[in-house]
């Protein structure tokens, strides 16, 4: 039984170290493994000028199911980020402990003292972002890839990207001489760039200055005035008459 004895401090030793190992690889499995998806960029651009209203502009991301993991700072199940007209940010990670889908939506949403500019389309884009979390058969480690999509299109994107487009106002007055209104006033709202052609209307007894205003809409509200004179030699040179009419931009 010496010998027996003599073994008795190696076994106790050996369980100790067993034991040791054990107790790490317990608490290892507790320890989730981490994976984040990198930032994503989100701009507001515009076609034309901002308006001078005062909107405000938001980035929001939502989660697809209120379980879904989602940006710190998120409250009542969204994600907002304030950015200026005409600027970029990064939206925040997001952080995952195990392997699933995910999905969310990304939106702009826009805040005005009038609720809405009537001379302004917001973009009302809709993105969808698909967050796969797996895990990697050989490591073990978790893996993840991301997809974002228009939802309409369902074509891929790398960058979330709203243009609102300012729309241009063209308004044509049409008057007599002496500043009566002489026909309806024409009030249009046009892109940049859309092509406009209207004709002046008759008026029997008088001559308008500018037969047919055209043209294509520049970035800018555009305003003209159309006098309309009494047909005769003795009109002409009178007071206010111009032979073009009067634009005022």
């Amino acid at each position: 039984m010496t010998w027996l004895k003599k073994l008795m401090p190696v076994l106790l030793a050996a369980a100790l170290i067993l034991s040791a190992v054990v107790c790490c690889a317990a608490e290892q499995e507790v320890q989730p493994e981490l994976k984040s998806v990198s930032e994503i960029k989100a701009s507001v651009l515009w076609t034309g000028e901002p308006p001078q209203s005062a909107d405000t502009y938001y980035i929001v991301i939502s989660a697809d199911d209120e379980s879904y993991p989602m940006p710190e700072g998120t409250e009542n199940g969204e994600y907002r980020r304030r950015v200026e007209a005409g600027q970029s940010v990064l939206l925040p990670q997001i952080v995952y402990d195990k392997v699933g889908i995910y999905t969310y939506t990304i939106r702009q949403q826009v805040l005005s003292e009038e609720n809405a500019n009537p001379n302004v389309l917001y973009d009302e884009t809709v993105y969808i972002l698909k967050v796969t979390i797996y895990q990697d058969e050989e490591t073990g480690h978790l893996l993840v890839a991301v997809a974002l999509r228009r939802e309409a299109s369902g074509q891929k994107q790398d960058q979330v990207v709203f243009i609102n487009e300012r729309l241009y106002t063209l308004t044509i007055e049409y008057r007599y001489l002496n500043g009566d209104i002489a026909a309806p006033t024409v009030y249009e709202t046009h892109h940049i760039g859309d092509p406009y052609d209207i004709p002046s209307p008759d008026i029997p007894g008088y001559r308008c200055t500018i037969v047919r205003i055209s043209g294509n809409q520049p970035a800018r509200d555009v305003r003209y005035i159309v006098y309309y004179v009494p047909e005769g030699p003795a009109t002409i040179g009178s007071a206010g008459y111009t032979s073009a009419g009067d634009c005022m931009e």
